[in-house]
């Protein structure tokens, strides 16, 4: 008697497990991004400063596109890695990002939607803004993230541009 729930439990979470499979599988076919050490000080002997950027594209929470962005503050504690957190205070980290649409006819990027400067409200060493659409801004097509990503050091905005990689949303 034993042997038939047990083997209706294991059914079940053999399905539960096929089932997070396929659904995170396809969450994670649909994220398209790029990330980019956009400026390293390459200081002897001091972590100095690095700036690392993220251009993201999906489809989003209403299947209607998604865009983000992240600015972080980085030290460079391995020569070339820039793996440590590195706090800077309000204002000092900085985004801008670009909704942009692939246009067939005259083989161009689009503007289709723009998000101007966005800074740092607190002390932090990470900066992430994003939107998630509830229509299809521009009509169906290959989407993709464009971003300016800096951070202010030694009297200069440090960093540059990501340009994401291209995303085909439908609806």
């Amino acid at each position: 008697m034993n042997a038939k729930p047990r083997t209706r439990r294991t059914a079940l979470a053999a399905a539960l497990v096929v089932a997070l499979a396929l659904t995170t599988g396809a969450a994670l076919a649909h994220v398209k991004d790029r990330e980019y050490i956009l400026f390293n000080s390459h200081q002897p002997y001091d972590p100095g400063q690095c700036v690392k950027g993220l251009a993201r594209v999906a489809d989003g929470n209403y299947d209607h596109g998604f865009a983000r962005t992240r600015t972080q503050s980085k030290k460079d504690a391995f020569q070339g890695y820039c793996n440590w957190e590195k706090d800077k205070p309000p204002g000092y980290i900085r985004a801008e990002m670009w909704w942009m649409k692939w246009h067939n006819n005259n083989n161009y990027w689009g503007v289709c939607a723009h998000w101007s400067q966005r800074f740092n409200p607190t002390r932090t060493w990470e900066y992430t803004f994003y939107h998630d659409f509830r229509h299809v801004r521009c009509g169906q097509g290959d989407y993709a993230t464009s971003s300016y990503n800096h951070v202010w050091w030694h009297g200069a905005w440090r960093g540059g541009g990501v340009d994401g990689r291209p995303h085909f949303i439908w609806r």
